[in-house]
């Protein structure tokens, strides 16, 4: 039997009557369940609170000081919400920044019903879907295991450990690559800075792009530029390199 979409809760963050409307239809003609509306991020952390909705509808622009981005920022600290940004901005710098609260989806005005019907029913498939898994956070798993984690890939949650990794590259935005000592690499949803607080002291940031696997260093160039990590050679930023050659233990 197939999920009743009757139940799909949504909250929309709009602050123009016109897309208000049009949101309304939409949720309306698609079965889903409207549990309210508001055009200011602060009434929309308290709405979520009180009416708790699967799915929020969320404009950037939004009255008042804090935007769209600034409220996904906010709940998602403190509740699982799946959010999807319905906006007309699109410069660089708000892409950036809507990515590192790492959306269901991002939805361009004018939008039409079925791009938008599709990103809703693929955001509550995925928030079912981990629920129904059983495995914990992957923070939760980190600290319930030491030598290993879960990370998403497709639709399952995958056993990794740690004595594996060799290193973890940024390489676009919201994904990162592990780079396992079998060869093989595995594209992970997630930003850098959220995998750093995951792992084990012994893993080093030794540039802005680059977690590496101290266990796993063979050799540092005496000039504190590189550092090789199995067949690869990892740069090291300026700013880590004082950092690193403190950690490394050395004869000069």
């Amino acid at each position: 039997m197939g999920r009743d979409i009757k139940k799909t809760r949504v909250l929309i963050l709009e602050d123009q009557k016109l897309h208000l409307a049009k949101a309304l239809k939409f949720c309306k003609d698609n079965g889903y369940e409207t549990v309210g509306h508001t055009n200011n991020a602060e009434e929309a952390f308290r709405l979520v609170f009180a009416l708790k909705p699967d799915v929020a509808l969320v404009d950037i622009r939004l009255k008042g000081e804090r935007s769209g981005i600034d409220f996904a920022t906010s709940i998602r600290k403190e509740k699982d919400l799946a959010i999807i940004f319905v906006t007309s901005l699109i410069s660089d710098e708000v892409l950036r920044q809507a990515s590192e609260v790492q959306p269901e989806a991002y939805l361009v005005k004018p939008y039409d019903a079925a791009s938008l019907k599709a990103a809703v029913e693929l955001a509550v498939y995925q928030g079912e879907n981990s629920k129904k898994t059983g495995i914990p956070a992957m923070a939760e798993a980190e600290q319930t295991h030491p030598d290993h984690l879960f990370v998403k890939i497709g639709k399952m949650f995958k056993k990794l450990a740690y004595k594996d990794v060799n290193l973890i590259k940024t390489t676009r935005d919201k994904y990162i690559d592990i780079h396992l000592s079998s060869g093989r690499t595995v594209s992970v949803r997630k930003s850098l800075n959220q995998m750093e607080e995951l792992l084990p002291a012994y893993f080093w940031r030794v540039h802005r792009n680059h977690i590496v696997n101290s266990r796993k260093i063979e050799g540092v160039d005496t000039g504190w530029n590189h550092v090789q990590v199995g067949d690869e050679e990892v740069s090291i930023g300026r700013s880590y390199r004082k950092d690193i050659s403190e950690k490394f233990p050395h004869i000069s």
